[in-house]
């Protein structure tokens, strides 16, 4: 994988917290269920997990 604090690398993480956003905007107002929000944010809350953990472990 690319260095963690390349460009692209910033701008997905970016881009996946606007979509996990989103996502709860559709849960706050009953347009998707839990069941829902957990399937599309599940691999997406990982990955700005361990990319967190990358950082603070350099």
């Amino acid at each position: 994988m690319k260095n963690e604090n390349s460009p692209e690398i910033v701008r997905l993480i970016e881009v996946t917290k606007k979509f996990i956003e989103f996502a709860e905007k559709l849960l706050d107002t009953g347009k998707i269920t839990q069941e829902q929000y957990t399937a599309m944010t599940q691999n997406k809350i990982r990955f700005l997990n361990d990319m967190e953990r990358k950082s603070i472990s350099k």
